[in-house]
């Protein structure tokens, strides 16, 4: 779906979220509903599936809202700061090169006399959860974006060790037992951070928090 407007990115990040949580509700009452000896792997399971959720949407959403700036088309010079840093990543990869002096001086002339010049921002290929959406990455992706990290780096515990951690354990074959009781828990936590983070999203479209001028 290609995000124009604010009404199809809204669209997105709603539906999105809404069959994600469709399918985690499904899997919740299978849980609740589950004779005593079998939660064990039903939670086991849903685990993997809550972890899939979660970064399912942060990378959907995240994705969303770049093209949904990268298609207002504006020059450097309106843009936050985030969005110029990330308007320049190939540039900064190019003067990575060592001894490439004439890359970094093409930089600098952009920051200094092409503040009117409208970037490419990368919205395909920016967003890197690296299958492992710990509370790092999710800075880092939160940091593109320009988003406060406050709120969510509040529950750094939560996503490194009882969501990721318990995730990767399961996926790589190592027994872990989960109680229900645990992962109804859990499965009210990410769901929070997921709504906030639709939140976030909307609200910065809206506002066009993306803008500096």
């Amino acid at each position: 779906m290609t995000v124009r407007t604010l009404e199809e990115l809204q669209d997105l990040l709603n539906n999105e979220l809404a069959w994600r949580k469709k399918e985690l509700t499904t899997l919740k009452f299978s849980l609740d509903r589950c004779r005593e000896h079998e939660r064990p792997t039903f939670a086991r399971a849903a685990i993997c599936l809550l972890y899939a959720h979660w970064e399912g949407y942060i990378k959907a959403a995240a994705n969303a809202y770049l093209e949904y700036v990268a298609r207002r088309r504006l020059a450097f010079r309106h843009l936050s700061y985030n969005f110029v840093a990330l308007g320049l990543k190939s540039d900064f990869v190019t003067a990575g090169v060592p001894n490439a002096i004439e890359h970094r001086t093409a930089i600098v002339e952009t920051l200094l006399a092409g503040l009117n010049r409208r970037p490419n921002i990368p919205f395909q290929d920016s967003i890197d959860a690296g299958s492992n959406l710990n509370s790092q990455r999710l800075r880092e992706i939160l940091g593109i974006l320009g988003f406060d990290t406050a709120n969510y780096m509040k529950k750094k515990a939560l996503i490194d060790e009882r969501l990721l951690r318990s995730r990767n354990n399961v996926a790589h074959g190592t027994y872990l037992p989960i109680e229900s009781g645990d992962y109804e828990d859990l499965y009210g936590e990410v769901l929070r951070l997921l709504e906030q983070f639709r939140t976030d999203v909307e609200n910065s479209a809206a506002t066009q928090k993306y803008r500096r001028l």
